[in-house]
């Protein structure tokens, strides 16, 4: 399923195998809690980071998106992706695939740009004392070791981590991607940080 993801922004395989994200075994998000900050159908490009601040598109064919209830189901049925919304264009992101349990992140969507932080930026002993040292008791004694990330059991302790990611105490990587209704309208070339976020250009 992590590859799946990767696979939506197209990184590289490389990239994927080393990555560790927080998870849980069964899913914490409820049916009725997502959100359609995207377009009720829609095809997404992956754009990857070079040496510099600037992520440029791959030539990894775009993955495809339709929503189904509150959720937004892989054309071939690998991935659903639910978003509940935070604030300021932030969303809580939720993917699960065809086995049970979930891996969550943060996404920040604005116009046709996606922005997924759920790839942990340092090893999973790290930042599993980072997210130890910083939460409260009840909240620690639910965050474990899982497959080089974080598991969690209770949606309180996903809440908390998400809320840690947010504030950078427990760093992530973006996956950017840019996502289009129509598969043969043209695609930004580049895309960036900015003062408001992230532009195309």
């Amino acid at each position: 399923m992590l590859r799946s993801l990767l696979n939506l922004v197209a990184v590289a395989a490389a990239l994927a195998l080393a990555a560790c994200t927080i998870s849980s075994p069964t899913q914490l998000v409820g049916p009725d809690e997502g959100s359609s900050p995207l377009p009720v159908t829609f095809v997404a490009y992956g754009y990857k980071q070079g040496d510099d601040d600037i992520w440029r598109r791959t030539e990894e064919a775009p993955v495809s998106y339709a929503l189904s209830g509150k959720a937004y189901v892989a054309a071939d049925n690998s991935m659903t992706l639910r978003f509940v919304p935070l604030d300021n264009n932030g969303y809580l992101l939720s993917v699960a695939g065809n086995e049970p349990g979930a891996l969550y992140g943060t996404a920040w969507v604005k116009g046709q740009i996606i922005v997924i932080r759920m790839m942990l930026a340092d090893d999973g002993d790290v930042a599993l004392e980072k997210a130890k040292a910083t939460s409260p008791p009840d909240i620690a004694s639910d965050i474990s070791p899982e497959d080089g990330g974080l598991g969690v059991t209770k949606r309180e302790t996903l809440d908390y981590l998400v809320a840690l990611m947010r504030k950078g105490t427990v760093a992530t990587e973006p996956l950017v991607a840019w996502v289009a209704e129509d598969p043969d309208a043209p695609t930004p070339t580049t895309i960036r940080k900015d003062t408001n976020g992230w532009k195309a250009e």
